[in-house]
C-alpha cells in the first residue's frame, strides 16, 4: 500500500520525523534496535520502499539552543540536561552518578541541543547512547584507565557499513571571568 503516486495509501500517515521502531530477526529472534527519525523516503516500486532515519542525536543537531553562561546561581548537570531536552520531544535518562555535578562555564549561544549535550557532557565526564533503546541514555565514561574504550555489539553491528565523517566530538578549553 505505499505508494508515492497514490497519496490516500500508507505514504499518507508517513511524517518527517515520525519515530520509527526498528527490529531485526537473527536465527528466528526479533532484537531491538533502537527508534530512529524518519528523515527520508522514497517509493522505489510498487512493493519496495527506501526509508531514511536518524536517531535522536541526530535529531538533536536540527534543534537550535540559545545556550547561555552558567555559574551563578548554581546550576547542576540534571537541570541543564534538562533544559537542553526541554523543547525537544525526545525521551532521555540520565545516569543517577551524574546528578548534582555542578556546571561552571560557557555554551556558545545560538547553538543545537547536539552541541549543547556535547559539551555538558564533556564537562561532567559522560557520554550518550542510543543503541537498542527508545531513549538518550546518559551514561558515565567506563573507567579503563586508558584511553580506550571497547565497541560491544549493543554498540554496532558487525555488517554495519563504515564511512568516514567529520569529528563531531572535541574539545575547546576558554578561561572565562565573571568578576
Amino acid at each position: 500500500d505505499f505508494n508515492i503516486a497514490a497519496p490516500s495509501g500508507l505514504y499518507a500517515s508517513l511524517q518527517d520525523k515520525e519515530p520509527i521502531n526498528v527490529h531485526e530477526s537473527i536465527n528466528n529472534e526479533i532484537i531491538y534496535i533502537g527508534r530512529f527519525y524518519l528523515d527520508d523516503w522514497e517509493s522505489k516500486s510498487d512493493k519496495l520502499a527506501s526509508f531514511r532515519a536518524s536517531d535522536a542525536i541526530g535529531i538533536l543537531e536540527t534543534i537550535g539552543f540559545l545556550g547561555g553562561r552558567y555559574k551563578t546561581p548554581t546550576v547542576y548537570s540534571e537541570d541543564l540536561i534538562a533544559e537542553i531536552f526541554e523543547n525537544t520531544g525526545i525521551e532521555y535518562s540520565l545516569d543517577a552518578s551524574l546528578d548534582g555535578i555542578v556546571i561552571n562555564g560557557l555554551i556558545p549561544y545560538l547553538t543545537n541541543c547536539r552541541e549543547a549535550l556535547q559539551q555538558t557532557l564533556f564537562y561532567i565526564g559522560a557520554y550518550a547512547t542510543c543503541a537498542r533503546s527508545n531513549l538518550v541514555r546518559i551514561l558515565p565514561l567506563p573507567e579503563t584507565g586508558s584511553n580506550d574504550y571497547e565497541l560491544t555489539s549493543a554498540d554496532m553491528s558487525i555488517t554495519s557499513p563504515l564511512s568516514l565523517r567529520k569529528m563531531v566530538t572535541g574539545a575547546e578549553v576558554k578561561q572565562l571571568s565573571w568578576e
